[in-house]
């Protein structure tokens, strides 16, 4: 699980993007040794396809691959750009599904969060940031957008390790404090609007997975919830007051503005009546930017693939239900809300490897619940 600490800002900057190549194989053996290594590889090989969720992601992956890529055009040039980043999709996925040990990924993701804002700090007390604005400072992650992403993300996994479950740990609450109150500043620090309505979506998500799971205290961890979100107001009147760029932003959120995204949605659809079975093939769709996740899979491969995929997740939260309240779960719904208006979930190598280890994790999580009863 080290090789996932690449996607936490800073280590993209100390490592670059030529540590991603070493990333995918390493990823890629660990995962076939975690699957074999008390199976043998007849039996590992059998159950990395033996579940009939990874079977479903990986015929997804499959029919982007005919579409997309086979029948698109442009053959050389989309088949590079899918071998560069869905199979690591795919083998994230897999490997969220059939580890065991999710609390460790969760400590070093909480803590290598926490290095990364702390060195966001470091940075404002020397006086990158223009206007307020963290955009150009994220290096990988390459938009304000992906790094309000990323911290939402980061914020929520820690809300619902606190209040949702029985069990604490120490050294949670001892990083969450800080955590919450530096991840919260950057947060609105972003700009990104969509990450403060859709952390605003999580943290409803939070409260209701408090009254579903009624852990030990649960009327406490309610006003204790409340509490905190009353000690962090003071985060955005922080900003309100000393930050040129929020005002202005807050008011187009007032405004119900969504950047002309309605304009850009129009001309997805133009895009996928134009070519309903291919798209633009994976290459040129992935440099067109469609601000809505299951447009943006019909752009990369065509209507098949957008339909199997909005298919497919129904599926798993039908199915895996039971999990939905879970730290995974959770984290799942704000993704695909917040997706509603961006594309993040499939280009790249920024939010979409979690979004897919997430997936898996909750699959995973759905899995046990369901052999439990």
């Amino acid at each position: 699980m080290w090789n996932l600490l690449v996607f936490l800002f800073p280590l993209q900057i100390l490592l670059g993007k030529t540590y991603i190549r070493a990333w995918l194989v390493t990823t890629f053996f660990f995962l076939i040794w975690q699957v074999m290594r008390n199976t043998g590889v007849r039996k590992g090989l059998w159950r990395l396809l033996r579940s009939w969720e990874g079977i479903s992601v990986l015929s997804f992956f499959g029919l982007l691959f005919v579409f997309g890529v086979v029948l698109a055009g442009n053959f050389y040039e989309n088949q590079r750009e899918f071998f560069q980043v869905f199979p690591a999709y795919f083998f994230l996925f897999v490997l969220g599904m059939w580890l065991a040990k999710r609390s460790e990924v969760l400590r070093w993701f909480v803590y290598g969060m926490l290095a990364s804002l702390a060195y966001l700090f470091f940075l404002l007390f020397r006086g990158v940031f223009s206007e307020g604005i963290i955009s150009y400072i994220t290096g990988p992650f390459g938009h304000y957008i992906t790094l309000g992403m990323y911290i939402e993300v980061g914020l929520l996994i820690l809300l619902v390790s606190l209040f949702c479950y029985t069990a604490g740990y120490r050294w949670l609450w001892l990083a969450g404090i800080p955590l919450l109150f530096i991840g919260v500043f950057f947060l609105v620090g972003s700009m990104a609007r969509g990450a403060w309505i859709s952390f605003a979506f999580g943290l409803l998500l939070v409260l209701f997975c408090v009254l579903k799971r009624r852990p030990t205290g649960w009327r406490k961890k309610i006003g204790g919830f409340f509490l905190l979100l009353a000690v962090l107001s003071i985060v955005p009147i922080f900003h309100l007051h000393h930050n040129k760029a929020f005002l202005p932003r807050l008011k187009r959120l007032e405004r119900f503005d969504l950047s002309g995204r309605p304009d850009i949605w129009r001309n997805d659809l133009k895009i996928i009546r134009a070519h309903p079975m291919t798209g633009l093939g994976i290459a040129k769709g992935q440099d067109y930017h469609g601000h809505q996740q299951v447009l943006q899979i019909g752009i990369l491969g065509g209507i098949v693939p957008m339909i199997y995929f909005v298919g497919m997740i129904f599926l798993f939260l039908f199915v895996h239900g039971g999990a939905i309240f879970s730290v995974w779960g959770i984290v799942l719904l704000m993704l695909l809300f917040h997706n509603l208006i961006e594309a993040a979930l499939l280009v790249g190598l920024e939010i979409a490897p979690l979004f897919w280890f997430i997936l898996g994790s909750f699959v995973g999580e759905g899995r046990k619940l369901r052999r439990q009863g």
